[in-house]
Formats: structure tokens, C-alpha cells, sequence
């Protein structure tokens, strides 16, 4: 048994009211014109000047590449929303790099501006000696927290064992 959701409900409906709306009209325009005197006249004439159009403007093939244009238009569309996202990134990537490649050749110029104005601190501070030795001021402050805190913990567990 197959069961239907109330969207398929609605679904059927609306495309009942459309079937029965163009029908309707339909209907009207074919009764109106057979009350008319001289019944789908202005339709016949209409068709006329259209064919005679047709012949003017180069034939059936005219018609056939117009109509060949119109059936192409939902796929083109569908190519170009396809397309859009990657455009996107295109131009976003594009723009990004230009920014980067703009913000290199500045700091650059920077760079070597500041390099040229301040060469002789440069050179002082290149030349200059450095040495990472052991300094025991700063082994000690380094050290004194640790300890303190592994003796409070080897104190704890004395005191454990003591009342256990």
C-alpha cells in the first residue's frame, strides 16, 4: 500500500486547479468565437500574415534556429549557474594573490629603506657577541619552585604513612 504525504496531497490539487484554469480559458475563447458572425476569423487571418512573415523572413530554417535558441536556454543557464561558483573563487583567489604580491614589494621596499637608513646599528648589532652560557642566578630561580614543590609532596606522603 503506498502512502501519500499531505505535500503530495497538495500537489495533486494544485495541478488539478491548473489543468481545470487553462481549460477554462480555453473553452471561453472557443465559445466566444463561435458566437462571433464569422467564427476564428481574426485567428485565421492572424495565421496568415504569420506564415506570410515567416516566408519574408527566410523560411522554416529561420524558425527552426530561433526555436533551436530557445530549447538551448535552460541548459545554457544551467552552465552559467554551474560556472558561477567557480568564477567566484577565481576572482577572489585573483584578488587575494595581487593583495599578497602588492604587500610583499611594499615590505620589501620597506625593508630595505630601513636596512639602508640604519646600516651602522645594523652592522653593531651583527658583530656583536653573544654568548648562552650557565649563569647560576638563573639556575637557581629556575629550580626553587620545583623543589619547594616536590618537598611538599615527599612531606605529604611522609605524613600518610605516619598516621596509617
Amino acid at each position: 500500500m503506498t502512502t501519500y504525504t499531505f505535500f503530495d496531497f497538495v500537489t495533486q490539487v494544485k495541478g488539478a486547479e491548473y489543468l481545470i484554469a487553462v481549460t477554462s480559458v480555453l473553452l471561453f475563447i472557443v465559445l466566444w468565437q463561435l458566437l462571433s458572425p464569422r467564427p476564428f476569423k481574426a485567428m485565421i487571418e492572424t495565421a496568415k500574415e504569420d506564415l506570410k512573415y515567416i516566408n519574408q523572413g527566410g523560411g522554416y530554417s529561420g524558425v527552426a534556429r530561433t526555436a533551436g535558441r530557445v530549447a538551448a536556454a535552460p541548459f545554457l543557464a544551467m552552465a552559467y549557474i554551474a560556472a558561477l561558483p567557480f568564477v567566484f573563487l577565481f576572482s577572489v583567489s585573483l584578488v587575494i594573490v595581487e593583495g599578497v604580491e602588492q604587500a610583499i614589494d611594499v615590505s620589501g621596499v620597506w625593508v630595505a629603506r630601513m636596512v639602508a637608513a640604519n646600516k651602522a646599528a645594523l652592522a653593531r648589532l651583527l658583530s656583536a657577541s653573544t654568548s648562552f652560557s650557565w649563569r647560576p642566578q638563573e639556575a637557581y630561580f629556575l629550580g626553587r619552585k620545583r623543589r619547594k614543590a616536590r618537598d611538599k609532596d615527599k612531606d605529604a606522603d611522609k605524613n600518610k604513612k605516619e598516621e596509617d
